[in-house]
């Protein structure tokens, strides 16, 4: 208690200059980059599924096309899905969780639906990972998917696609939960 009455007695520039001030600085800029990563994460999830659903007419076609892209995709989709992810606990301070808080995530009186929403997102995309990496590797090996039934081949893909398109969905509707409220910044706030 002692510390927080001595900060709060500090001049601004002492502020700046303690860790607690670089810790409140570096919030601040990571929220401005974090709502960028939100929403270049939407636009790509959104490109995503209509190209999937542009080129898939043919199962061994669309595949020899979407190949060399599969990989670029992932990696970029992860990485964004990972801040946007952090971003959205961080804006909830879920690490401050309380019954009040859970009560009105429930209810949906607040943005913080969006930290389930990215979670579920994340964990699609750890999901889909295997089915990438075969479409990736496609183009180095390609008895990866022509040694298998056209059935199961079209099974595959059919679930990657509702896998593919649920997570975009999830992404779109993540960025307009944080778009509707984008000065909330819970820890930010506590912090201070």
């Amino acid at each position: 208690l002692s510390a927080v009455t001595t900060f709060s007695a500090l001049t601004s520039s002492e502020k700046q200059q303690s860790p607690l001030g670089l810790g409140l600085a570096t919030q601040k800029i990571f929220r401005s980059l974090a709502i960028f990563a939100h929403g270049l994460l939407a636009g790509l999830a959104g490109w995503q599924v209509f190209m999937v659903y542009s080129l898939h007419e043919h199962d061994l076609q669309f595949i020899s096309l979407y190949s060399p892209l599969a990989q670029p995709l992932q990696l970029i989709f992860y990485l964004l899905t990972v801040i946007c992810t952090v971003s959205v606990c961080d804006r909830y301070d879920v690490a401050e969780f309380s019954l009040t808080g859970l009560q009105k995530l429930l209810t949906l009186r607040s943005g913080g639906i969006s930290v389930l929403v990215y979670w579920a997102t994340l964990l699609l995309t750890l999901v889909t990972t295997r089915v990438d990496d075969k479409l990736r590797l496609f183009q180095h090996n390609a008895t990866l998917f022509t040694d298998k039934e056209e059935e199961e081949r079209s099974y595959e893909l059919e679930t990657w696609k509702a896998m593919n398109l649920a997570r975009g969905l999830a992404v779109i509707l993540g960025w307009l939960l944080v778009a509707l409220r984008p000065n909330t910044d819970l820890l930010y706030k506590n912090l201070r």
